[in-house]
């Protein structure tokens, strides 16, 4: 199925929002970097990564969302994933936190 994204700024609170959607598969590291990048060229202050929609995610996905995390972090700004509780889980049990701040959705 592949992943589609689009990214929204909030001005009015300083949030640049990446929304995610499809199945991070092994094959859309690439494109899911590309989303990430693009992501971190918004002048805001805070970062949200919406993989609320996301329905199946690939363990390399995290060490992606660490790489931004830390860079995010170097920039001196905060980012955030929103994604369901199980793949919350995964993500806290992989040491994702506290890189980045997960939050959880209901499935």
């Amino acid at each position: 199925m592949g992943l589609t994204y689009v990214l929204e700024e909030v001005d009015e609170r300083d949030i640049a929002i990446l929304r995610v959607q499809g199945e991070l598969d092994f094959n859309d590291r690439g494109e899911f970097q590309n989303a990430t990048d693009f992501l971190l060229q918004s002048k805001k202050s805070r970062y949200v990564i919406d993989l609320s929609k996301i329905t199946r995610i690939s363990s390399v996905f995290i060490g992606t969302l660490v790489d931004v995390g830390v860079k995010v972090r170097d920039a001196e700004k905060t980012i955030s994933v929103m994604m369901a509780k199980r793949m919350a889980k995964v993500c806290r049990e992989a040491g994702l936190e506290p890189t980045i701040q997960i939050l959880d959705v209901k499935e």
